[in-house]
């Protein structure tokens, strides 16, 4: 809640708010001012509205890799794991460099204990990073 904010702080949350305004009259149809404000969201504990801004970004543009990112985090952290384990599938599918996406989905895996999809994913990773996960 903006209460838990110190006062600098919710001026620079106000700042972000007004920033993504600008980026959404300016390009109303991208986008990315809805990832921005998904993770703003995100970071101020509004998870549903945090969703919601991630799920539109995502009708717009369906690479939008970060928010499907933000989105994995959103559902892991509400124990979705269904909707978890595909979002960041996807990421890693749109963005294979996000180091994090692979490690949060081979959590999930070794939480299911799907060992062979946690295998594969390990395989894959080592090729791509040239290092084990």
């Amino acid at each position: 809640t903006p209460s838990a904010f110190a006062p600098f702080e919710l001026k620079k949350l106000a700042d972000a708010r007004h920033r993504i305004g600008v980026l959404e009259a300016k390009y109303p149809r991208q986008p990315g001012p809805l990832v921005l404000r998904c993770e703003l969201l995100m970071r101020q504990g509004d998870a549903a509205g945090a969703r919601r801004s991630c799920e539109a970004a995502i009708d717009r543009w369906d690479e939008a890799a970060y928010a499907y990112y933000l989105l994995g985090v959103l559902a892991e952290a509400s124990r979705d794991r269904a909707l978890a384990t595909a979002s960041f599938s996807r990421t890693i599918a749109l963005d294979p460099t996000n180091e994090d996406a692979w490690r949060r989905l081979a959590a999930l895996y070794r939480g299911a204990n799907e060992g062979p999809a946690l295998d594969a994913l390990k395989v894959r990773f080592a090729r791509q990073f040239n290092r084990a996960l």
